[in-house]
């Protein structure tokens, strides 16, 4: 995982002059939880192809605002997108090759704040991108539930190997997720993250402290 950043928690966010639709704030009976806060609308879960996580998410983010669902390849094509020698034959249409994993392949998301609003603003989408470092973040589990209040979309850029270990490749590489939810607990507070890998569930549930691990460096 050299030369690649991970520490950033990214989130379009709707304007206010698109009109803001709220999040859900639940109470629940059950021991233990004090309340959950998920998005409203929730996400349509889309698998990724190969190196595609990144631009997945975007799919996901622009259908869940109304925006309906861009082809994933022509937003491969848009940010430049890498794959691996392999992968490309699975491709309709030509991309460029990365030089090695987890270096420059897939889209750099920390670095990719100007290019996502230039997309934006080209397809008259009235959403606006920010990103946030985790060493910018005093207080995850905070900085979590007041984004989904506000109904923002948080793209998470994360290590793979604490959330996804037991998997084929042992969670070696960088990926891209969505947060849906935060339940808080007691104890320890946990997401629910929005996950295109098609090797994976589509919605996988882990703590905070575990999430705020896997986007630091």
């Amino acid at each position: 995982m050299d030369e690649i950043s991970s520490n950033v928690i990214y989130y379009p966010a709707q304007k206010l002059t698109r009109g803001i639709r709220h999040a859900t704030l639940l109470l629940p009976s059950q021991p233990g939880v004090s309340m959950s806060v998920f998005l409203k609308p929730d996400y349509i879960p889309l698998t990724q192809k190969p190196c595609c996580c990144n631009v997945t998410c975007l799919q996901m983010i622009l259908y869940r605002h109304g925006y309906g669902l861009f082809d994933q390849q022509e937003l491969a094509v848009y940010f430049k997108i890498k794959v691996g020698k392999k992968d490309r034959k699975t491709f309709n249409v030509r991309l460029g090759t990365y030089t090695r994993v987890n270096h420059d392949e897939g889209l750099k998301t920390i670095e990719s704040e100007k290019i996502i609003n230039r997309f934006f603003k080209q397809r008259g989408v009235s959403l606006v991108a920010k990103a946030v470092r985790a060493s910018d973040i005093s207080d995850i589990n905070k900085f979590l539930m007041d984004n989904l209040l506000s109904n923002n979309d948080l793209w998470i850029e994360y290590k793979g190997h604490r959330i996804h270990r037991h998997d084929s490749e042992q969670g070696q590489y960088i990926h891209d997720g969505l947060v849906e939810q935060i339940i808080e607990h007691k104890r320890v507070n946990q997401v629910t993250i929005i996950d295109p890998h098609p090797r994976h569930k589509p919605r996988i549930k882990i703590n905070t402290e575990v999430l705020r691990e896997s986007i630091s460096t």
